[in-house]
């Protein structure tokens, strides 16, 4: 796809290299999903033969585990350089990247990375237009996935924040790309799961994980994202099924999280998991603590404030928030577990985890997910249990899924 056929933006003369019928290691079946079987393998940007030492996080400790898993059961396959064009997209920015990829398993190379305020543009396609331009590029796009803040139907969002429209289909008539996918953010996040590095995850709960069992993910920030991960066996890859678990009912535990949702139905009118695991969450946590401890002279703190002093411990009723917060993180993670049986890991994601690195580290994350003592806790303490610290985890997981559309 040349610069020239971008700038008309209707132009067809150029047909995208697709490779269809090529067959790989999926890109999805990656290191953080990793498993005893011998039937697995790991994705690196190295060299297949470069030796692998990857360094795992457990409480801040470091732990070096070596692999060289690859799944060999798909044989051996010719090598095809492809690009693949990926965003990230929000509200208020969008990151995009140009990446080349050898289908063969080989490495993937970052062309570009560009970050534009969305603000900038009035659509999308104009957005496109931009990223394309400054990277130069001058030759076929052979797939491309946008994760977008917003609901996505038949491969189409009308993002939630901002008035762009990103339909998959019109993108690839206008640019003449041969696959582009629109998902969720949150599913992106997901994909990301499949593929993150090691170095990029604090291991709370360090046991075996089993590539081909469930997985799941649960992200607060702005909301409360949930997801299910699950392998494929027949294409040899791992989808992930979003969810709304994020609105579902708070599971309190013990006298003041039972206040708490009492506070929750008579100020919002439902005790939605969502109203307490997320940024506004941390907030409402505090300002019930405020009423129930009779503080009700205590300022009023942004959500970004009670994290802080709560975690620099500066305020009583802030770190009883954030305790409280990560308390019902853990639990429902742990609950999230327990119904998909998610002996391919439970990842905790989303923009507020890595923030609180230091506050999780002491164990009472972990403490929750565990629940020592009660009838299914073997069970629990199965599933192994990460904090996903890697920023850019949404395109990493849109990259992913891009990866995946080259082999359908």
């Amino acid at each position: 796809m040349s610069t020239n056929c971008i700038r008309a933006m209707a132009t067809k003369q150029i047909s995208a290299n697709t490779c269809k019928a090529v067959r790989y290691p999926p890109v999805a079946c990656t290191n953080a999903l990793r498993t005893q079987a011998p039937n697995s393998f790991s994705v690196k940007h190295a060299p297949v033969n470069s030796p692998s030492g990857l360094s795992r996080q457990i409480y801040g400790k470091k732990s070096v585990k070596t692999s060289s898993r690859r799944l060999s059961s798909l044989g051996v396959v010719a090598s095809t350089q492809e690009s693949v064009v990926v965003a990230d997209l929000g509200g208020t920015n969008a990151r995009f990247q140009l990446w080349n990829v050898e289908i063969g398993g080989g490495e993937e190379v970052l062309v570009k990375e560009k970050i534009f305020p969305a603000a900038d543009f009035e659509t999308f396609p104009e957005a496109f237009t931009a990223f394309i331009e400054a990277t130069g590029y001058d030759g076929d796009i052979a797939a491309a996935a946008f994760a977008v803040a917003g609901p996505v139907a038949d491969n189409r969002c009308q993002m939630t924040n901002i008035s762009w429209v990103v339909d998959g289909s019109e993108l690839e008539n206008t640019f003449d790309v041969k696959r582009v996918s629109v998902l969720n953010d949150f599913e992106a996040i997901g994909y990301g799961c499949t593929a993150v590095a090691e170095e990029n995850l604090l291991v709370l709960n360090d046991v075996p994980q089993r590539m081909e069992s469930p997985a799941v993910c649960v992200g607060p920030g702005t909301g409360l994202g949930e997801a299910l991960i699950v392998y494929d066996a027949t294409n040899e890859e791992y989808k992930v099924l979003p969810s709304e678990g994020g609105h579902v009912g708070v599971s309190p535990r013990g006298e003041v999280q039972r206040a708490l949702v009492a506070y929750l139905e008579d100020t919002c009118g439902d005790a939605e998991l969502e109203y307490v695991v997320s940024g506004s969450g941390l907030q409402r946590i505090y300002n019930f603590l405020r009423e129930y401890r009779g503080n009700t002279n205590a300022p009023e703190l942004e959500p970004a404030e009670v994290s802080q002093k709560g975690m620099a411990e500066e305020c009583e009723l802030c770190t009883e928030a954030v305790t409280i917060f990560l308390d019902i993180l853990g639990y429902e993670a742990s609950n999230f577990g327990l119904k998909a049986l998610a002996k391919g890991g439970v990842y905790i994601a989303g923009g507020i985890p890595p923030k609180m690195k230091s506050e999780i580290e002491k164990g009472g994350v972990l403490k929750a997910f565990l629940q020592e003592g009660t009838r299914f806790a073997p069970l629990r303490a199965q599933f192994p249990l990460y904090v996903v610290l890697d920023d850019k985890i949404g395109l990493l997981g849109t990259k992913v899924y891009a990866l995946q559309s080259l082999r359908k």
